[in-house]
């Protein structure tokens, strides 16, 4: 019953961020379960030398947020900017771990939702990530 509770808490976090009008990010992080195990921390390359993808059900959305208005930003400085904001100076409502390698940023920029692994060195986009549910 817990889970069940905690998964539709989950699924009503990504659906809120999906239907939110607002350019917005999600902080996803792997669960910490015998299933996740060895995808934590692991590199994109880990992966798929694995046969392995990330899953999105192996995912808690741990916070999302308004993006910042920053004019003529491109993706990957946002990206970076969010990744220093969630290693340096966490948001007081943030109970996530540092950001870090396996942890996904879905961004949502007028409309359009890009999915982000967080990998070794910089960021790989993940395509389908969520439009697989």
């Amino acid at each position: 019953w817990v889970y069940a509770e905690k998964e539709h808490k989950q699924t009503g976090a990504l659906q809120a961020f999906l239907d939110s009008e607002r350019n917005s990010y999600a902080i996803l992080q792997l669960r910490n379960t015998d299933e996740t195990t060895y995808e934590r921390f692991m590199s994109y390359g880990y992966l798929q030398s694995h046969g392995k993808e990330p899953d999105i059900d192996h995912y808690d959305v741990v916070y999302v947020a308004e993006l910042p208005t920053a004019p003529h930003i491109g993706q990957e400085a946002m990206l970076e900017g969010l990744y220093i904001k969630f290693n340096v100076n966490h948001p007081a409502d943030f109970r996530g771990h540092s950001l870090s390698v396996s942890d996904i940023v879905a961004l949502k920029i007028d409309g359009v939702v890009s999915c982000h692994y967080v990998d070794s060195v910089g960021f790989k986009e993940l395509h389908d990530f969520i439009s697989n549910k």
